[in-house]
């Protein structure tokens, strides 16, 4: 198995890479798990929360690696700093993830079908968030050889503003969900209305996550 050295010694950013898959395969066993639990009735809610988890913990052990072994000096036009920020949004999407996944586990309960298609709606757009953020990491060998510039940085700044638009379509389906929550809170356990509002809230964030990471990356696109 490599060492996160070797991938340093591979490629700058190879570590960042290696995170950022990880990060993306947490957030996509959150999308099984939740897909069974509006399809399913979460019969499988328990091993998906599982995998999550495990997942997240590799996410984990791949940052700290990172913190501890990323070189003081590192011949590139990045800061360090920089580094450890974009490392830092990669690691919250995989929290928040686990996050999700572990509130649904906690409480059981029916997924409301009347925001069954608002919600599949809104978790489309973050998943898609969180799937243009792993393109954009993919990017960062490339992007390094054109020194930030030419056609390269432009194709990671487009990357990064359709990124940004399904961040806020992301937020506008939120909108509508929380409004068409609240249209059947009569209907429904006061408990269960908070316990979803807080599991909405964390789908939300893997978005809001990814469009940290990447306007990290821009940032020091412009230095």
């Amino acid at each position: 198995m490599r060492t996160i050295w070797s991938l340093f010694q591979q490629s700058p950013f190879g570590p960042i890479q290696k995170h950022m898959e990880i990060a993306l395969q947490c957030v996509k066993a959150l999308r099984e798990l939740l897909d069974d639990l509006a399809n399913n009735e979460g019969k499988n809610t328990g091993v998906m929360e599982t995998r999550v988890s495990e997942l997240e913990h590799q996410a984990d052990i791949i940052k700290n690696k990172i913190r501890d072994t990323l070189p003081k000096s590192i011949f590139m036009p990045v800061d360090r700093r920089d580094l450890l920020e974009v490392v830092s949004s990669i690691d919250s999407i995989a929290d928040a993830a686990q996050d999700v996944a572990r509130l649904i586990a906690m409480r059981k309960m029916a997924f409301p079908m009347e925001l069954k298609t608002t919600f599949s709606e809104f978790a489309g757009f973050t998943f898609k968030a969180a799937d243009l953020a792993a393109d954009v990491v993919h990017e960062l060998d490339e992007l390094l050889q054109s020194a930030f510039s030419g056609a390269e940085a432009d194709k990671v700044h487009e990357l990064i503003n359709f990124l940004g638009k399904e961040e806020h379509n992301a937020d506008i389906a939120q909108g509508k969900l929380l409004e068409e929550l609240f249209k059947i809170e009569d209907r429904m356990k006061p408990l269960d209305v908070m316990w979803w509002l807080k599991i909405f809230a964390k789908v939300g964030d893997i978005a809001n996550n990814a469009e940290k990471m990447s306007n990290r990356l821009r940032l020091f696109m412009a230095k």
